[in-house]
């Protein structure tokens, strides 16, 4: 079974499993909560309960329980909190460093609310994303993954 999660303003509807966000994780401790995200990518998200304003937790409708990641991430990526959510062009910024080291940055700069910047790719160009860890509410961190055509695709090329 699972449950969807929206955070603040962001329209984009994280699928999580049943039981992976509970009350007392919320008003506990105050630490950054690492949820892992099925839908509609697969990764984790970063939760600050001391950053959100809300958070909205749902039953999804009949026959999409359970729904696995339909997003084709070819390489590790950050998404952020946005008005337009998730799109079928776009689901984040593609991650310059290994994810290990950007989650530690990120959980460290989350918990103790410093600013950090964090280099970003395309295949056209380069930049950086800057975080100020004192009123990020979310982020998540988005593993690879080829769905549909592009996975038979590739089975199909060794």
């Amino acid at each position: 079974m699972t449950t969807i999660l929206y955070v603040d303003s962001d329209p984009t509807g994280w699928y999580i499993a049943d039981g992976s966000l509970t009350l007392s994780q919320l008003t506990g401790s105050g630490q950054v909560l690492p949820v892992p995200v099925l839908h509609p990518v697969q990764g984790t998200l970063f939760l600050s309960p001391s950053a959100f304003g809300s958070i909205v937790l749902t039953v999804p409708p009949p026959g999409t329980e359970g729904m696995p990641s339909d997003a084709d991430v070819q390489t590790s990526q950050i998404y952020l909190p946005s008005a337009t959510g998730i799109t079928d062009n776009w689901s984040g910024y593609r991650l310059s460093d290994s994810p290990a080291e950007t989650r530690n940055r990120i959980l460290q700069a989350m918990g103790t609310g410093d600013m950090i910047s964090i280099a970003v790719d395309s295949v056209l160009s380069t930049g950086q994303v800057f975080l100020n860890g004192a009123t990020l509410s979310f982020v998540v961190l988005c593993e690879p993954r080829v769905s549909g055509a592009a996975a038979l695709q590739r089975q199909a090329c060794p």
